[in-house]
């Protein structure tokens, strides 16, 4: 039987050997759920921080663009407007954002600075340094694109954007911290041959995941600020294995 509650084990994960042998001994599949309930508390304040960023960007930033943007008819699958081409939508930097070219002058992405491209019939968007993407307007009639609408589009954004988000982030964050248990416990092995402990590997999994915590709540409190610490991703590692070796280690002796 448990002796230590999932609420518990967020702040004694940080120095409690008696808890680290309830888990080993205890915690069978109960860690999943502790590991998703902790990832789900620690998105929260991220959320808000991300929210914070993305109202500040649609107030004071994106304005700059969006005043840029032509008025944009698509008519039976062809783009047109009535600015000089090309024309050049710019980021607060005054960095080529987008081009708009119905004339043919530019067909492609290949050797431009500019991520975006709007031609007669292809709206094509560059993903990365070696992949784009190209969207054929030819099932496009009747729309008009101004900047009242993509106004409408950013306050969409701001208002439904990070609901969205949240669950995406839980999840894929989630699925990656398992990930890294897994391969956390089958490095606890080595710590079980060493100490010579007689721990199977499910418990590792346990011992790896709630020795997981001081480092996801320092994490998040790093990813919540905006300094940057060189090697950031190995120093979490060597603080991992460090509170997985302490883990291994009070399941050798008596719980304090």
């Amino acid at each position: 039987m448990r002796k230590h509650s999932t609420i518990q084990a967020i702040y004694m994960s940080f120095f409690s050997k008696s808890l680290y042998k309830d888990v080993g001994a205890n915690w069978r599949g109960i860690a999943f759920v502790y590991l998703f309930l902790l990832m789900a508390l620690m998105w929260i304040p991220l959320m808000f921080k991300l929210q914070s960023g993305l109202n500040s960007f649609i107030a004071d930033e994106a304005p700059k663009i969006i005043r840029q943007v032509p008025k944009i008819n698509i008519s039976k699958g062809e783009a047109n407007t009535d600015v000089n081409m090309p024309y050049f939508i710019k980021d607060t930097n005054g960095k080529p954002l987008i081009a708009i070219d119905t004339t043919g002058q530019i067909n492609s992405l290949e050797g431009a600075e500019f991520n975006a491209l709007l031609t007669k019939t292809k709206f094509i968007v560059r993903k990365s340094k070696v992949e784009t993407r190209t969207f054929e307007l030819s099932s496009i009639d009747g729309i008009v694109i101004d900047q009242s609408m993509i106004y409408g589009w950013a306050d969409i954004i701001r208002e439904w954007a990070i609901i969205f988000l949240y669950p995406f982030a839980l999840f894929f964050s989630y699925i990656y911290r398992i990930v890294l248990a897994l391969l956390y416990a089958a490095i606890g092995i080595l710590f079980v041959k060493w100490l010579k402990i007689d721990l199977k590997y499910n418990a590792l999994v346990s011992l790896a995941i709630i020795s997981m915590t001081p480092v996801i709540i320092i994490n998040t409190i790093y990813n919540y600020t905006d300094e940057r610490i060189p090697f950031w991703f190995p120093i979490c590692f060597i603080i991992s294995m460090c509170y997985l070796y302490f883990a291994v280690k009070s399941n050798a002796a008596k719980a304090e």
